[in-house]
């Protein structure tokens, strides 16, 4: 048997070593080991650059890849992700549309292409927590609970802060709006969820996290004004739990994509950034398709609400059996000879109180029970 049809490792280190020792000529080593002469060289010379792990065999290289993806897909898809800035998965759905007769990559493949020309950031893994997913309220169906935030302010290239206000319908993903205000305050808020009601209707909850304006940490409920409005149009306030962004999680992955394609480097002003938002929306609601819809674009699943914004804001009507009180312009009522405070945002607006059990009563905005009152111990809680 011929002895390099066997050779290990160490048979060709020791095959190296004879020649590098100098008693033997290459044809010498070659011809007792019965391989080139060339082929002794070449082993030489991966033993002289790596030692002993260079003469390992190495895993068969393949010269040509048949299946390869061609430069002109790989351009129309890095043109692609240039322009649109999304990942593999809706690229390849957008691709497919525009031109069907090409046999795109899977996305995996778009993936590594992107990833090879510096197109993908790659992620910190985050920690799974062990809170789970909690709502006070589920939705059947699109137009029933609209999500609300602010995207965290930053400043225009005029050096003015920028506060991006976004609704979203949590069921359809479609973005109701995205506003550039230039503060977190009532004043500028208040108007746009009209303006986005009288649109697309009265959803039957709307969800935000703790923060102004959405909460009032002092008053009762941790309500604030837009609550009350809210409340008297029939709407439920739903609010995240302290400390638990993630219970508002498809809104923060919307702002992700916001930021990455509108803030990157802002607007001149904020009337400039304006019309940078409101194009993101008709890309992210009509062209954008989204992964939780099996990759169609949140426009085709969503209608509004049946119910539509009343003009006038609706008087409360309360039964006959229940105690009807008027809140002080300090936030505050007279029950059972004892003074409880509710909270500034309540001041004017009637509130009752329904009897539960005893000594117990429920306290209600409109159809909403806000607290429940103790008169033996006078807790509001």
């Amino acid at each position: 048997m011929a002895i390099w049809r066997r050779a290990t490792v160490e048979q060709r280190e020791e095959m190296v070593l004879a020649w590098l020792s100098g008693r033997y000529t290459g044809e010498e080593v070659a011809g007792r080991y019965e391989v080139s002469r060339t082929t002794l060289y070449a082993w030489v010379n991966r033993y002289q650059a790596r030692g002993r792990e260079g003469l390992v065999d190495l895993a068969p290289i393949a010269k040509s890849c048949p299946h390869k993806t061609s430069e002109e897909i790989e351009e129309k898809i890095i043109d692609a992700r240039k322009r649109y800035g999304w990942g593999p998965k809706k690229l390849r759905v957008v691709l497919t549309r525009t031109e069907p007769k090409i046999q795109w990559p899977q996305p995996s493949t778009m993936g590594d292409i992107l990833e090879r020309h510096g197109l993908i950031e790659q992620r910190a893994r985050r920690r799974k927590t062990k809170t789970p997913f909690r709502r006070k309220f589920e939705p059947a169906v699109a137009g029933e609970l609209s999500t609300v935030d602010f995207k965290g302010q930053f400043k225009t290239l005029d050096g003015v802060y920028c506060y991006p206000l976004t609704m979203m319908d949590l069921t359809s993903r479609y973005l109701l709006s995205c506003e550039a205000l230039p503060s977190t305050a009532y004043e500028g808020v208040w108007p746009v969820y009209r303006r986005v009601f009288r649109e697309h209707g009265l959803p039957k909850a709307m969800q935000s996290d703790n923060g102004v304006p959405f909460c009032g940490p002092s008053s009762v409920a941790r309500i604030s004004r837009l609550s009350v409005n809210l409340m008297k149009l029939g709407i439920q306030p739903v609010f995240n739990e302290l400390g638990h962004p993630e219970q508002n999680g498809a809104h923060e992955r919307m702002h992700a994509s916001l930021a990455a394609a509108t803030v990157r480097p802002p607007a001149a002003n904020r009337r400039e950034q304006q019309r940078v938002f409101d194009r993101f929306r008709v890309i992210y609601n009509q062209e954008r398709p989204h992964e939780a819809l099996d990759q169609q674009v949140p426009a085709s699943r969503f209608n509004g609400s049946p119910r539509p914004f009343p003009e006038r804001a609706p008087k409360i009507h309360y039964a006959p059996h229940l105690e009807v009180r008027l809140v002080s312009e300090h936030g505050a009522i007279k029950f059972k000879n004892q003074k409880y405070f509710l909270g500034l945002p309540l001041a004017h607006e009637l509130v009752a109180l329904e009897a539960v059990d005893d000594g117990i009563w429920s306290l209600l905005l409109a159809t909403f029970e806000l607290a429940r009152l103790d008169e033996r111990t006078g807790d509001l809680r």
